[in-house]
């Protein structure tokens, strides 16, 4: 997650949200979205700053000191936005403009979750993910952090739940948003609950890959910073017997168990996959490196996805080593990697 532009992007949907309702719709609606994303960022940036006291962290490097500065900018600016216009519209007259009270809560509402999941991303994971309090998950997989979440199946498992959320909110949120307003231009009976229906349906393979997600948050096969030995995932259409014959389903897929793969590091976890990064040449004598001698960070992982982590049959295999007493580059949200938090 790089802050530059995404959660700068956010922020802005979030002040574009929280100026469409306090306009077409409730300006208490807006006033609250905006108070529960100001409260969350406080105790968010508090328990960051905890997190740095409690790792005895004396001096944040630059790069990450810089968009610290910005994330917490862009905030404090939505906040500032959304109170203001909150305000200003609690007494205002507000035209109406033919748009749904009700879509316009649910934008905010939504805007307001995809910024808290980018806040959580960087205060709570990203410190841990990156080596920034101490611990690092390529070279002490199985050290704990002072505090919550402490080991590196706990931050996983965070990872999966706050993402799960946001997907999933982002995806309803926005069906039932647009199909509040086009309500009242669709003459057919019940037409807003078919488009509703319509752009649900279209988000079919995200509730799908959303239940694989939470599914692995509560049954942890790959973990960050483990190695693990897995096969290679085939698709191939899904068999039925009705009445004894046997008959293929070309829409629906399963994944079957191939070849085994190199040792691999497990090094993110996300909605729609597991990123994975092979180890060989990472723990050998020398390792990658640009032309002008600087270490060449893993940035093109494998993704195995969350629906085929069953069928892959992972099994842990020896912990990597490639870091030890050095830098091997192969987590690319490494601190010593100043570029870590900008896309890869």
């Amino acid at each position: 997650m790089s802050p530059d532009p995404y959660v700068r992007g956010q922020a802005l949907a979030f002040v574009l949200a929280l100026i469409g309702v306090s306009i077409l719709g409730s300006p208490i609606a807006g006033l609250s979205c905006t108070a529960v994303v100001a409260f969350a960022f406080w105790i968010l940036q508090a328990r960051y700053g905890g997190d740095l006291g409690a790792a005895d962290i004396e001096a944040v490097p630059g790069h990450r000191r810089t968009l610290d500065a910005m994330v917490a900018g862009n905030v404090r600016l939505a906040v500032v936005v959304g109170s203001v216009g909150g305000m200003v519209m609690l007494f205002a007259k507000r035209p109406d403009l033919g748009i749904a009270p009700a879509s316009t809560v649910i934008l905010a509402v939504t805007a307001a979750v995809i910024l808290l999941s980018s806040l959580i991303d960087w205060y709570i994971i990203l410190p841990r993910m990156s080596g920034l309090l101490g611990i690092r998950p390529c070279r002490d997989p199985e050290e704990n952090f002072p505090r919550r979440p402490e080991t590196w199946r706990e931050v996983t498992r965070w990872w999966y739940i706050h993402r799960i959320v946001a997907a999933v909110v982002l995806r309803f949120g926005l069906s039932f948003a647009i199909s509040l307003a086009l309500a009242r231009y669709i003459a057919v009976p019940h037409g807003a609950a078919i488009v509703a229906g319509a752009l649900m349906g279209g988000f079919a393979s995200y509730v799908a890959a959303a239940w694989d997600a939470f599914w692995q948050a509560g049954h942890l096969t790959l973990i960050v910073g483990r190695t693990v030995q897995r096969r290679e995932v085939n698709r191939v259409p899904r068999k039925i017997v009705v009445f004894g014959w046997k008959l293929q389903l070309p829409f629906f897929t399963e994944g079957v168990a191939g070849q085994i793969q190199p040792r691999e590091y497990v090094y993110d976890v996300a909605l729609e996959g597991v990123q994975l990064s092979r180890v060989e040449s990472r723990e050998g004598a020398e390792v990658p490196r640009h032309d002008n001698g600087r270490i060449l960070y893993e940035r093109n992982p494998a993704k195995l996805p969350v629906k085929d982590i069953n069928a892959s049959r992972p099994k842990p295999a020896q912990p990597f080593i490639g870091c030890r007493g050095r830098c091997s580059g192969i987590n690319w949200y490494c601190i010593e990697n100043p570029r870590c938090f900008k896309n890869k």
